[in-house]
């Protein structure tokens, strides 16, 4: 072999030499004009192939030496694995064609194009403009997080949660390294041909205006306006407000917005950005004609002008994505037909009213969300419903999960009757009721029936004069066991009767 490869080199050196440099400039070509991720290993097979042919031209192609051996083997190793890259390549290259010769066209509402098995091939250029970047390399430099429902994913936590072989469509928020989000109506679609899946589409269904700290220089009053909730731009020394703004503040210019803020939420001004390269966000309220309203602020100060987003929220990335009671009885049903040893959990959380008419309803929320957050160490694959006012369920599957949080609140240290939780510097202690439904007690058992009774036993744990935060249901049939358990009915007894 080694003898073989000797003679190829020795005899043919030139022709395998432009061979291995034509089909890596090939390969390389392919690279820059379709952006395929390629491993740089053909870059170090070029300088070794390069480094065989200048050592081989000073030993006047004397192929007599160890070292002039290695090269030579080196160079005929460069040859084949560029060849097969570059086929490789022009495969996933012709796959990336057909899926954008079948694709709809809706080029403009296209921002990625994903293989058959859901993984990323292709950027477009629309997503490149909506994260203001020049190059997909720079993407996910650009991106800090994805909120996807309630969950709050890294760049590369999304792709791979978009890495499913189905359809889908979904809300995302896409959090910008410079501080500006992203409000996306996001689908993936397949692509098929002839019956065959060639890849998969994402699309941006509802492209909607958004403002970025790089976008306030051109924003005007007109162009604010399309923006439906309260807004504010502060640059130059100057804010300029929307008409929302301006019909809740009942002005229509202010000097400092700053002098709107409520007293108790100055406090956050603290955190601003202060110095060149700094960026910021905080939230605070602001008093209106009628009432308040939270903003958030994005601040961003660059050659050494400060720039501010200021915008009304309701903290929507911050808040769980609670399912209703249409979703808790479908999926009570489900659990019904597969197995009858899971608990149905009803918990009123009622202090947060408090928080609700200190703060509002939205800040109210951000609370909830995080009091079931704090659960999740004591219960996995928590899924929780809005059933009421302040009013929430989940199912406890496990029977070793469900002995553990008895046993807590039979102990009082459980952190479903009381959780302290803060946001935003403000702090409160969450104070909770709980009425409990296990399947297996409960007689006929449907999904209707066990919400309702797990309302009644919510009702009975919120009741003042009863002992404990919590109830546990007991079916009558159940009761009248337990109490003819211990009654002596033998014949001895019916006969003293008699």
């Amino acid at each position: 072999m080694i003898d073989t490869i000797r003679q190829l080199l020795e005899t043919h050196f030139y022709t395998v030499f432009i061979l291995g440099i034509t089909v890596l400039a090939f390969l390389t070509l392919g690279i820059m004009l379709r952006n395929i991720k390629t491993s740089f290993v053909p870059l170090y097979f070029l300088v070794l192939l390069l480094a065989g042919f200048i050592y081989a031209i000073y030993n006047r192609y004397k192929y007599d030496g160890l070292a002039e051996l290695i090269l030579g083997i080196y160079l005929v190793i460069a040859l084949i694995y560029n060849f097969v890259m570059y086929l490789i390549t022009v495969c996933n290259s012709k796959k990336y064609y057909a899926i954008i010769k079948a694709s709809p066209t809706v080029d403009n509402t296209i921002l990625a194009y994903l293989n058959s098995r859901g993984k990323l091939i292709y950027y477009t250029e629309e997503l490149l403009k909506l994260v203001t970047v020049e190059k997909p390399k720079e993407v996910k430099h650009s991106i800090n997080y994805v909120y996807v429902e309630d969950k709050q994913l890294s760049f590369n936590g999304f792709l791979k949660a978009l890495a499913k072989p189905v359809e889908e469509d979904f809300d995302a928020v896409i959090e910008l390294s410079n501080s500006r989000e992203l409000k996306l109506a996001l689908a993936k679609r397949k692509i098929i041909q002839n019956g065959n899946l060639l890849g998969y589409i994402l699309i941006n269904k509802k492209p909607k205006l958004n403002i970025s700290v790089k976008e306030e220089r051109v924003q005007t009053p007109t162009s604010i306006n399309l923006v439906t909730e309260a807004m504010a731009l502060y640059e130059n020394n100057k804010f300029v407000l929307n008409k929302r703004m301006q019909s809740l503040l009942g002005v229509e210019e202010v000097a400092n917005l700053d002098e709107y803020i409520v007293v108790e939420d100055r406090v956050q001004l603290d955190k601003r950005a202060k110095a060149e390269g700094e960026q910021s966000r905080i939230y605070y309220r602001i008093n209106t004609k009628d009432s308040f309203i939270w903003l958030q602020e994005t601040a961003k100060i660059s050659n050494s002008k400060v720039t501010r987003v200021i915008k009304e929220t309701e903290f929507k990335n911050q808040i769980y994505n609670f399912l209703d009671q249409a979703n808790l009885i479908n999926d009570l049903k489900q659990l019904l037909i597969t197995q009858n040893n899971f608990t149905l959990m009803m918990l009123s959380l009622e202090s947060l009213s408090e928080v609700k008419n200190r703060y509002g309803r939205a800040f109210s929320l951000v609370f909830a969300t995080k009091f079931f957050g704090n659960l999740k160490d004591e219960i996995r694959d928590l899924k929780v419903y809005d059933v009421g006012y302040y009013t929430y369920a989940f199912v406890l599957k496990n029977g070793e999960t469900y002995n553990e949080v008895i046993k807590d609140l039979h102990n009082n240290t459980s952190k479903i009757l009381s959780s302290t939780v803060s946001f935003n510097d403000v702090s409160f202690d969450i104070k909770g009721h709980v009425g409990i439904v296990e399947a297996r007690n409960v007689n006929n058992p449907t999904p209707e029936v066990m919400v309702e009774l797990a309302k009644k036993t919510l009702d009975l744990a919120k009741n003042k004069n009863y002992s404990n935060d919590y109830s546990i249901y007991i079916s009558r049939k159940k009761e009248l066991e337990e109490e003819l358990r211990n009654v002596d009915l033998s014949d001895d007894f019916i006969n003293r009767l008699k």
